[in-house]
C-alpha cells in the first residue's frame, strides 16, 4: 500500500516533525523505494521529496556509501546541493549556524511512554501519553 500513495501524501508524511522513525536512513530509503517503484512516473518528484530528508541526521559514512553514487539522484543539482551541505555539516563538526534550519533538527514523536513500578511490588501496566 505504501508504494501506491501519491507524492503529496508521501511528502506530508515524511516532512512531519513527529514522524516516528529509528533513523533518518529509513526516511531516505523509503523515499528511494517509492520513487524506484515507478521511476518513469515519479522521477519529477525527487527534488521536492528529498527536501524532506533531514540530511544532517544521516551518518557521514552512510552518505558516502549509499547516497553519493545513487544513480536516481544524479540528474538533480538541487539534491546534490543537499548532499554536499550535509557532508559539509559533518566535516565542519556540526556548526551551530546550521541549527536554524529545520532539516538539522531531529524528529520528535509526540508521545511519552511510562513504564515503572513501586518497590516491592512490580506493576504490570504501561501508560502512554500523547502530546496532542
Amino acid at each position: 500500500e505504501f508504494l501506491r500513495i501519491t507524492a503529496e501524501q508521501l511528502k506530508s508524511l515524511v516532512k512531519s516533525d513527529v514522524l516516528n522513525v529509528r533513523s533518518e536512513e529509513k526516511v531516505y530509503e523509503a523515499l528511494l523505494k517509492w520513487v524506484k517503484h515507478d521511476v518513469d512516473g515519479r522521477h519529477q518528484y525527487i527534488p521536492d521529496l528529498m527536501q524532506c530528508v533531514r540530511w544532517s541526521l544521516l551518518p557521514q559514512s552512510y552518505i558516502a556509501k549509499e547516497v553519493v553514487n545513487e544513480p536516481v539522484l544524479n540528474p538533480y543539482l538541487a539534491v546534490k546541493d543537499m548532499i554536499i551541505s550535509a557532508l559539509i555539516y559533518h566535516l565542519d563538526n556540526h556548526p551551530d549556524t546550521s541549527k536554524q534550519n529545520r532539516r538539522f533538527f531531529p524528529r520528535h514523536p509526540s508521545s511519552l511512554v511510562v513504564v515503572g513500578g513501586k518497590n516491592p511490588t512490580v506493576r504490570d501496566t504501561v501508560e502512554s501519553y500523547s502530546a496532542k
